[in-house]
């Protein structure tokens, strides 16, 4: 699901507010779409409620909801995370907030190692520890969200994502945390299910789930109380800032391996073996990927742009040539929805494709790959690609 090094970090950061990049990791446990950081790369078993930061805090009912596991189950063909929801690091929260249109439900938080399969660049099984949240998310009105199942489907304009205390949120967050999530909608609700790097590891900072509606918002969202470390939701944004606490053990943390992982976010290096290098050590025949289970291997291991439009054609229609914005972002739109916005000093190399995200709904024919290339006169062509037949 989530596989990263600190050249994706860096990638992670060129793309950095690309609204809400698709992306699509074939498992065999699952029949769902996903959406990913494209550069790819809970806790304790008590009962307490989650801090809400802000405003119309609510307890909701159990029975509104499906449960995490049944989350789980839904999404998830194997047992090991539905399991995991009802284990002993599991915590039930079953808190709401409404803004913006939406009420927020967070319902639930757990951890684990091995829960899910994740793949190294020879194909090898690794097991990895991840923290895993679920979350429902209604429109406050009462009517149906839409349906995931729905080819038109679109929730680009709402971001669930894990910050930490002591850490400004638009530089550590579901992004540079390998974070990620699958979907689905049950009786009008979307259940989101968020996974990312183990939370508990910065439990004696604070750790916190904000939802918005996407990842350049951030920074007027949220703000970092220089004083306490405390994140907290702004009162004077115009727009979706819920923030929850979660109630993690502080016992749990394990500060050499947070401030490791706060160092690779924060100071990538050079010297760190690169997305490219993995894939140019790939056993697979580059010019003829056999599956989709191979394109997305693949594009995990960070397939160049150029490469990808040597084995793909561009989707009649998805081409847009586009200038920046009065805030200086880049946004692509597709069918009137906000696919992407880049903020232009974040972007990549002259004149190359950059791969921002990538989609599937697990089968070859409908894999589409979101791409940009920033062109000499300042401008930027957004395209996206298919595999040829």
């Amino acid at each position: 699901m989530m596989m990263t090094n600190k050249e994706k970090y860096k990638q992670a950061f060129s793309v950095l507010h690309a609204s809400n990049n698709i992306s699509l990791e074939v498992n065999k446990d699952m029949n769902r779409k996903k959406v990913f950081n494209p550069s790819r790369k809970l806790a304790t078993a008590c009962m307490c409620a989650a801090l809400m930061m802000g405003t119309g805090l609510t307890v909701y009912a159990a029975y509104h909801f499906l449960t995490p596991s049944q989350v789980a189950s839904e999404m998830y063909e194997s047992s090991s995370i539905a399991d995991a929801f009802e284990g002993e690091n599991a915590i039930q929260i079953n808190e709401s907030a409404e803004s913006n249109g939406y009420v927020i439900t967070l319902l639930g938080i757990t951890s684990g190692t091995g829960l899910n399969k994740y793949f190294d660049d020879n194909g090898n099984q690794i097991e990895k520890n991840e923290t895993y949240a679920v979350i429902a998310i209604e429109n406050s009105d009462g009517t149906a969200m839409p349906d995931t199942s729905d080819a038109n489907y679109d929730m680009n304009n709402v971001l669930v994502t894990p910050f930490v205390g002591g850490q400004e949120p638009w530089k550590v967050n579901i992004y540079t945390l390998d974070g990620g999530y699958t979907e689905i909608t049950r009786d009008g609700i979307v259940y989101r299910l968020i996974s990312c790097k183990n939370l508990d590891m910065f439990a004696d900072r604070g750790v916190y789930v904000g939802v918005c509606e996407k990842l350049s918002d951030i920074k007027e969202a949220y703000t970092l109380n220089s004083e306490t470390g405390s994140i907290e939701a702004n009162n004077d944004f115009d727009g979706l800032n819920v923030l929850f606490r979660l109630p993690l053990n502080e016992s749990d943390a394990n500060k050499d391996e947070a401030d490791q992982v706060l160092d690779q976010i924060l100071n990538p290096t050079e010297d760190d073996s690169s997305s490219s290098e993995n894939y140019e050590k790939t056993d697979f025949d580059l010019a003829t990927p056999k599956d989709l289970t191979e394109w997305n291997k693949l594009l995990e291991m960070g397939m160049p742009g150029n490469d990808v439009a040597k084995r793909c054609h561009v989707v009649d229609g998805s081409e847009t040539v586009v200038k920046a914005n009065e805030a200086g972002e880049y946004n692509y739109y597709r069918d009137g929805d906000l696919s992407a916005s880049i903020a232009g000093e974040y972007m990549g190399s002259n004149g190359e494709i950059q791969v921002i995200s990538w989609s599937s709904n697990d089968t070859l024919d409908s894999l589409e790959i979101l791409t940009y290339v920033y062109n000499n006169d300042g401008t930027v062509t957004f395209a996206i690609y298919t595999p040829n037949n």
